[in-house]
Parts: structure tokens; C-alpha cells; sequence
């Protein structure tokens, strides 16, 4: 993620897709010194990396000590240090990772992980926000689900957060595209201090060691139900259900975590290429109960 760093007051500030920099209260970086015009410089993502523009500003934009010429357009190297209207209110370019999505309040800020942000605590969600090949929605307690809008402002438990949300960008690997769950094998591993889920992902196209990842307790668990049903001789189509709630209280969470894992799940193995990505977590409709949708499994130790 992209970050500016005050090299003065150590304050963090990270970057949306789009970045407005100037004393207005409008812009994203606001800085109501004297000396910082309305619209001072602009920083965006360009693809390959973090672009700075001076914006015609009163007293000039510098970067590492030299004032760039109004409109000029620079490709920003990582620890690049940049002053709008003063030299020595400096900001340094601390992190040039491309930008994520993310949301901020007056009380504070929450960073998305894949591509889903939970509200107002990733924690505790009230609501959470994820995106699609086609945008990014939010999705309320009563499950109302609606579009929404980069820089757009929601309500969450009576506080005001301004969204950050990057294109969506569900780019699959090509020799992972368009795999079915059915040509599909997850082997699961638990580390040896029980706090990370390992996940070694086979098909016709090869083998993909996951990194973790919280929501892979949830997979973990479907696929230990999946397991044993199988042990049972239960038949496939009633294989590894489970009701939520269940789901819940086994893994210690809230019903709204829960959710937001699912389609946190949804998102990476959407990325990885399988297809559809809603099949890594199958729901039942009318009866409360989910299941793991890759239906051959292992459990290692």
C-alpha cells in the first residue's frame, strides 16, 4: 500500500488510486497551512507506480530539494521525499506498494484484507464492503447489499467513513484460469502452534502453496466436516453441511466475522482462478447451512 510518511511528526498517510493534495477540505491530503495552496499536487497510481504533478501551485511542489515545474509528471522512487509549498515539511514516500482498499474516520483508519474492509472494526464488523469484476458493494446487517463508490461516504453505528477502493483488479494467474471445484484438491496443515492454516492448492494445472490467511480457520473447518461425513458414507450431495450458527460457535465468532471471511475466501481463490469463485463456499438456500464446494480433501498433520 502506498504510504507518506511526515518525517517530522512520523504521521502516516496512505494513498488512494487518486490523491489530492491541498489546504482545501475537500482533498484527500488536506494541509490547512498558509503556505499550501487549495489545489497544491496531485499523486496517483499509475500501473508501474506512484506518480507526482504539481497542480500550478503558489509556491511550488520539491522533491528531494528540487521545485518541479507546474503539470511536470514524475515516476516517485521508493523513499522519495516531498514538500508542498515549504521545503522543510517534508513527506517521504515510505511504502510504493500498489494502492489497497481502505477506509477512514475521524476515529481512526481499516485497511482491506482481499479486497474486503469490515466496519467499523475488522474484528467486530457491522457492515463490510468487497468488490466484484464489476465494482464494490456493501453488505448490512440484514444482508442488503448495494453498490458503492470510490471516495464515497457510508454511516456505520452512527460514525461517518470515507471510502478508499482501488479498481478491482481479479487478474488470475493463466495457467490457474477457469478451474473447477471438481478438478480441484485441498490438502489443509496446521501449524504446530495452531494459529496458522496452511493450504496446498492441486489441479491439472499444477500445485500452489497458499500463504495464510484468517479466513483459512473457516476452510479448515469445512473441510475437517467435509472429512468426516466422507468417513461416514454420508452421500456427496449431503456432504459437509453445516448450519452457520454452528460454524459460528466453533470457530468462536460472530455470525457478521463469519461473512466477511466467506468472502474473503471468495476473493482469493476467485484470484487464483477458480471458477465460480462463490463455489469455495457453497450456501444452502432457506436452510442456514454452508459447505465447503471442493469436495476431495486432506488433512495433514
Amino acid at each position: 500500500m502506498g504510504v507518506l510518511l511526515h518525517t517530522r511528526t512520523r504521521r502516516e498517510h496512505w494513498l488512494g488510486s487518486r490523491h489530492l493534495v491541498g489546504r482545501m477540505d475537500s482533498a484527500h491530503l488536506c494541509l490547512p497551512e498558509s503556505w499550501v495552496s487549495g489545489s497544491h499536487a496531485s499523486i496517483r497510481w499509475t500501473g508501474q507506480g506512484w506518480e507526482l504533478r504539481d497542480l500550478a501551485s503558489r509556491n511550488g511542489t520539491f522533491l528531494d530539494g528540487r521545485r518541479i515545474e507546474p503539470g511536470e509528471r514524475i515516476l516517485l522512487e521508493p523513499g522519495a521525499r516531498i514538500a508542498f509549498g515549504r521545503e522543510e515539511e517534508t513527506w517521504e514516500l515510505a511504502d510504493d506498494g500498489p494502492p489497497e482498499a481502505y477506509a477512514i474516520s475521524d476515529v481512526g483508519q481499516v485497511s482491506g484484507e482481499d479486497d474486503v474492509i469490515g466496519l467499523p472494526d475488522a474484528d467486530d464488523p457491522s457492515v463490510f464492503i468487497y468488490s466484484t469484476e464489476t465494482g464494490w458493494f456493501v453488505v448490512y446487517p440484514d444482508q442488503e447489499i448495494r453498490a458503492v463508490m470510490d471516495g464515497e461516504v457510508i454511516e456505520v453505528d452512527g460514525q461517518l467513513w470515507t471510502l478508499s477502493l482501488p479498481r478491482p483488479v481479479l487478474e488470475t494467474r493463466d495457467v490457474w484460469s477457469q478451474m473447477r471445484p471438481e478438478q480441484v484438491t485441498l490438502g489443509f496443515q496446521v501449524a504446530r502452534n495452531g494459529e496458522e492454516v496452511h493450504i496446498e492448492l492441486n489441479s491439472p494445472s499444477g500445485q500452489l502453496k497458499l500463504e495464510h490467511r484468517v479466513h483459512h480457520h473457516l476452510l479448515h473447518r469445512l473441510a475437517q466436516v467435509r472429512h468426516a461425513h466422507r468417513a461416514d458414507g454420508v452421500s456427496l450431495p449431503e456432504q459437509g453441511w453445516v448450519s452457520v450458527q454452528e460454524l459460528a460457535d466453533d470457530l468462536g465468532v460472530k455470525i457478521s466475522h463469519l461473512n466477511m471471511n466467506i468472502y474473503r475466501a471468495r476473493q482469493q481463490f476467485g484470484k487464483l482462478g477458480l471458477h465460480p469463485a462463490d463455489a469455495i463456499v457453497e450456501r444452502r438456500r432457506g436452510t442456514g447451512q454452508l459447505r465447503l464446494g471442493v469436495a476431495k480433501v486432506e488433512l495433514r498433520n
